[in-house]
């Protein structure tokens, strides 16, 4: 399941205390995740932010000195689902308006590199390193209005909304589906200066064994299995190649064939039956013959050990 841009709120108000609710509805689906990006003036810190009543994972806080300003990220992965409030809270009352964004997403793995840039004069041009299928969300803050929407991976993109804490909020989101690598990440203002904060968004990686036409092949880490048909990989550092009836696999791992000719790099063992079981010494043969390297037979029992 690729990564997917679901549900977004945004708010911006003063609470007039220590916390400050807005209530969101999280998406269902597999991999699922809310990030949640919060402005607001410095006169406070941020002290934590749950999600229908979970803690979320703090990302990045970044405070600008010359701004006044603060700007944080909370992501979950696996929220509740359903109509749920993201409540901030922070170490004193805060009378200054605040800015919220909540951004639901399925297929989701987790937060990557995140990185900040403090005021510049605009545009503000940065660079993010993400994985294969990442998004990309950038927040900028200017005393200015910011009307050209931002550069994200060689896409302008319209930003999402404008908010004022003060000074001026506004966040992009990239297109999904990008390529791993450095990243281009360009906050603009209409003049004067931007910040550039920048957070990626991983695509969920699936870790469950492969299936080819109804039979199910699992190998550990580190063992190579050649069959003679379909190719395919199963997860980091194992391959597996189906090519037909024949196997070939590595030697000190269990192995269940149910076809006409197995060969298993022990001793070259080349089994021509109906089944065969291979468990650590142990052989169990349930079909006409088999022969082995070193030595001919052909033999009807059911269990040769070696």
């Amino acid at each position: 399941m690729g990564l997917l841009i679901g549900n977004k709120t945004y708010a911006n108000s003063s609470p007039g205390s220590n916390s400050y609710t807005v209530g969101h509805s999280q998406n269902v689906g597999a991999g699922s995740m809310l990030l949640v990006t919060i402005v607001m003036s410095s006169s406070v810190n941020f002290s934590g932010c749950t999600y229908g009543g979970s803690a979320m994972t703090l990302v990045l806080n970044s405070f600008y000195s010359s701004l006044s300003q603060r700007v944080v990220s909370f992501y979950i992965l696996n929220p509740s689902t359903g109509s749920n409030n993201v409540v901030a809270s922070f170490t004193g009352n805060q009378w200054n308006n605040v800015s919220m964004s909540a951004i639901s997403f399925t297929g989701a793995g987790g937060i990557g590199n995140s990185k900040n840039k403090g005021g510049m004069t605009s545009p503000n041009s940065q660079s993010l390193t993400i994985s294969e299928n990442s998004v990309i969300v950038a927040t900028g803050l200017s005393n200015t209005s910011q009307s050209s929407g931002y550069d994200i991976a060689g896409s302008t993109r319209t930003n999402l909304f404008s908010h004022n804490t003060n000074k001026v909020v506004e966040t992009a989101i990239s297109e999904t589906g990008l390529s791993a690598g450095s990243k281009n990440v360009t906050t603009k203002a209409d003049y004067n200066w931007i910040t550039n904060y920048r957070v990626e968004v991983l695509e969920s990686v699936s870790s469950t064994p492969t299936s080819f036409l109804g039979i199910q092949a699992e190998t550990s880490p580190y063992v190579e299995s050649k069959f003679l048909g379909v190719q395919a990989e199963t997860s980091p550092y194992t391959e597996a190649k189906f090519l037909g009836v024949q196997a070939e696999t590595s030697p000190f791992y269990d192995v269940k064939h149910h076809g006409v000719s197995v060969e298993f790099n022990i001793g070259e063992i080349a089994f021509k039956g109906l089944s065969v079981e291979f468990n650590s010494n142990e052989l169990t043969f349930k079909g006409l013959s088999v022969e082995y390297e070193y030595l001919e037979s052909g033999f009807a029992q059911i269990i040769r050990k070696k």
